[in-house]
């Protein structure tokens, strides 16, 4: 399925009660449609660890290439303000040093 129809899908939908039914049915077909394998352990990895010690956290997903995580997807609920969330992913991807969060 191509990521039109992907998100075709996604939008007649009804919405996810919360953060790990959004991350399974509309993060996770996103990911795929994108070409990412999220079987994979070494490409999709869930509730990664960031940064270390006390100023680090879990990211929801990080996405690895060559050897490096290349982006951060931190999920919350439908209908939460993500206005409130935004530092903590920046944080997040400043730890590891990452160009791309979502």
């Amino acid at each position: 399925m191509d990521l039109k129809d992907v998100l075709e899908k996604i939008r007649s939908s009804a919405c996810p009660p919360n953060e790990a039914s959004a991350k399974f049915h509309v993060i996770a077909p996103i990911l795929r449609a994108l070409g990412w394998d999220d079987s994979d352990g070494e490409q999709v990895l869930f509730e990664y660890s960031v940064g270390g010690g006390k100023k680090g956290g879990r990211v929801d997903i990080a996405l690895k290439g060559k050897g490096k995580v290349l982006a951060l997807i931190e999920a919350k609920a439908p209908n939460a303000d993500l206005v409130t969330h935004v530092t903590q992913v920046l944080g997040y991807a400043f730890h590891e040093g990452v160009d791309i969060c979502v």
